[in-house]
């Protein structure tokens, strides 16, 4: 009887757990107090951290899932990253309430145009004819997603109330200027492929010697003082002349008004629009997202390079993108305007760690309790990002 009893239990204890477990509610993910992260609001910061997690991971060939970040399993990574912008979520629309700041109608203006851009980016039909939607295919709906954008917004006001004129922790424009002229760089390549854009076939060795010296030449016309589109539009030009010649106008597509005098009178501007093998783009020294495009050697070459001068860059070991390259770097405090375009993003970038403490100090009073069958249920392995 006493086993059987135990055996009865056991079965009992069995029944109970499955049926607590199928009867878990898995609408929600976190609470603080009156405040419900929904799962649908969960899976959306949880892709944002998917994202992060794809632009950390070292294979970019291998899926993320398979991976470590930071010496963790991608999927413990993923979830530890969600659940900190879920906190950094609730502590910001807390700290919007503290400020007493309001959303005006020109901000909902913008939320409702960056939802319903977003949204539409996504929607399409299925084989039969039916709607679907990406955002929908990961439990996301488009009241979710504005949500989302809705909380973008208010931390963005939060930001400025702190930082912005007249703020809680102004930041001056000359603090501002100072940081931007350290810490951004103004640069332009040249870029001269070691192959024949037409049909790919590699340059043979004394032609790439031949593009060597030309290089090399523009180079020290540069640091001479004629700019790098001047030299970079010169080879363009010397370089159809001689694709035409090989291949005709009519396959490379190129129309009669290219080579017409009212073009030989353009303005510099112009000319240097015309010039594709060279760009220019202003970019944090240590910005990884956007540097990581370019390889290591490249982006050390440009750190060292002097301001206002020229340098080449061998690049013919890159098997997907074999040239040469002319680096040059601006003297960035020499444009005002420079400082006006990137004002904004500076900002984020010198406050971003200091903003990121604020709302740390805030949750230290936040009590926030979690939903771990709801977490268990919404894993990132169940997102569709074809990853």
């Amino acid at each position: 009887m006493k086993i059987f009893s135990r055996l009865t239990a056991f079965v009992i204890s069995i029944v109970m757990v499955f049926t607590l477990a199928s009867c878990s509610d898995t609408t929600w993910t976190f609470k603080q107090d009156d405040m419900i992260i929904t799962s649908g609001m969960y899976l959306r910061i949880l892709m944002g951290a998917f994202v992060e997690a794809v632009d950390k991971a070292e294979d970019g060939e291998q899926p993320v899932l398979s991976q470590e970040i930071d010496g963790i399993k991608a999927d413990e990574w993923i979830k530890n990253r969600a659940k900190e912008l879920v906190e950094q979520y609730i502590a910001t629309l807390r700290h919007f309430d503290e400020l007493e700041l309001t959303l005006s109608e020109t901000d909902m203006d913008s939320v409702n145009y960056l939802t319903d851009q977003e949204w539409g980016r996504y929607e399409e039909t299925d084989a039969r004819g039916n709607p679907k939607n990406f955002y929908l295919d990961n439990g996301i709906s488009k009241a979710t997603l504005k949500e989302y954008y809705i909380y973008i917004k208010k931390r963005d006001l939060i930001f400025e109330r702190y930082y912005e004129t007249d703020g809680i922790q102004e930041v001056t424009q000359e603090e501002l200027k100072g940081y931007f002229h350290d810490e951004f760089m103004e640069i332009e390549f040249g870029h001269f492929p070691l192959f024949d854009t037409m049909t790919g076939q590699a340059f043979e060795p004394e032609e790439k010697e031949e593009l060597r010296q030309k290089v090399s030449g523009y180079v020290d016309r540069i640091n001479a003082g004629e700019p790098i589109w001047e030299v970079a539009h010169e080879y363009y030009t010397e370089l159809q002349e001689a694709m035409e010649a090989l291949y005709g106008s009519d396959e490379l597509g190129i129309d009669d008004h290219v080579h017409s005098e009212e073009c030989d009178h353009e303005d510099e501007e112009d000319q240097e629009d015309e010039a594709p093998e060279s760009s220019r783009f202003i970019v944090k020294k240590d910005d990884t997202m956007f540097l990581q495009q370019f390889s290591q050697e490249l982006m050390d070459a440009v750190k060292q390079t002097p301001v206002n001068s020229a340098v080449f860059f061998d690049n013919s070991e890159d098997e997907a993108d074999a040239s040469f390259i002319i680096i040059y770097r601006y003297d960035i405090s020499l444009n005002e305007q420079n400082y006006e375009d990137y004002r904004q993003t500076a900002l984020r970038f010198y406050k971003e760690d200091d903003f990121d403490k604020i709302l740390d100090d805030i949750l230290q009073n936040l009590n926030i309790l979690s939903n771990p069958p709801s977490i268990r249920k919404h894993r990132p392995s169940k997102l569709t990002l074809n990853q």
